[in-house]
C-alpha cells in the first residue's frame, strides 16, 4: 500500500489550495548576463495573489545580504505579513557565500 494513502492530513495540493492566502515562497537563483557575468536573484512569490517580489540582485551574495533583503520585503508588505504563516523554500545553500 502507498504510504501517501495512510497519511491523516490533506494532500499537498489541497493544503496549498486551502492555505494559498497565507503562503509565500522564496527562490534564490543565478543568471548569466550577456557579458557572461553571474548575478544572483532573490525572489518571493505570494501564492494567494500570485504577486512576485524581486527582493534583490547582486553579484556577491551572502547570508547577511539575503537576510536584509527579506527584512526589506517584510517592511514593504506592512500589515499584510500578519496573514502569512507558511514559507516554502528549498534547502539549497550553494548560492550564498560567507562574508569575510
Amino acid at each position: 500500500m502507498d504510504s501517501a494513502a495512510l497519511r491523516a492530513g490533506p494532500s499537498w495540493r489541497r493544503f496549498l489550495a486551502a492555505q494559498a492566502h497565507s503562503i509565500i515562497a522564496v527562490d534564490f537563483f543565478q543568471v548569466e548576463t550577456v557579458v557572461l557575468r553571474r548575478l544572483y536573484v532573490l525572489l518571493f512569490i505570494e501564492h494567494g495573489t500570485r504577486r512576485v517580489h524581486l527582493a534583490g540582485v547582486t553579484a556577491y551574495p551572502s547570508g547577511e545580504w539575503a537576510a536584509q533583503q527579506a527584512r526589506n520585503l517584510l517592511m514593504d508588505l506592512g500589515q499584510r505579513t500578519e496573514e502569512l504563516r507558511f514559507l516554502i523554500r528549498d534547502r539549497d545553500s550553494g548560492c550564498c557565500r560567507r562574508s569575510a
